[in-house]
């Protein structure tokens, strides 16, 4: 629309986890019926994946009753990744395993596209599962905006990271949720 002013309509869709309340979004979520399914799909995030479902099991799924689902979409990982997010609390599924009547496919793009064969919530949140100081705002982030009002249908979050020492962003796929 020519008409929108790009820097209003920016201000006025950005949004901070921190803006929601989990306790708030959990209520909406079942007042409306909707389940919410967190997927991370993995591959060799043996160091970071299960601290980020202890994190979210323990504070959406356990304290908050947000979070329906926490799915692992493992891509074949050999280092420990699908036992720690196992330990952690998430349910593992190898990616080549879903769907496999279809063309094999690899890399992130293809673990998303097929977890949505295999979870059962009616909102997705796809989170990266090599994020170190995870934090369950990144979830209410997400959520928030989808649940709050119902003109919007995605969301997708936007972060600085560090990639390295000598780099100053990273510029990969992040968190995205989809109604």
């Amino acid at each position: 629309d020519p008409g929108v002013n790009r820097d209003e309509w920016l201000a006025r869709r950005t949004y901070r986890g921190t803006d929601f309340d989990p306790e708030e979004l959990a209520h909406q979520a079942q007042r409306d019926g909707l389940r919410i399914s967190v997927c991370l799909p993995a591959l060799n995030v043996s160091d970071t994946v299960g601290p980020i479902v202890e994190v979210l099991r323990r504070r959406l799924v356990e304290e908050v009753p947000l979070v329906s689902e926490i799915v692992v979409m493992d891509g074949s990982s050999t280092d420990g990744t699908r036992g720690a997010a196992e330990r952690a609390g998430a349910r593992v599924v190898v990616d080549h395993e879903v769907l496999p009547r279809l063309a094999p496919g690899r890399g992130k793009g293809e673990a998303m596209w097929k977890s949505l064969a295999v979870l059962t919530g009616d909102l997705v949140v796809w989170l990266d599962a090599d994020v170190v100081d995870f934090d369950p705002a990144f979830v209410t982030g997400l959520l928030g905006p989808l649940l709050s009002d119902r003109e919007v249908g995605y969301v997708k979050a936007l972060y600085r990271r560090s990639l390295g020492a000598d780099d100053e962003g990273g510029g990969r796929v992040t968190e995205i949720c989809a109604r």
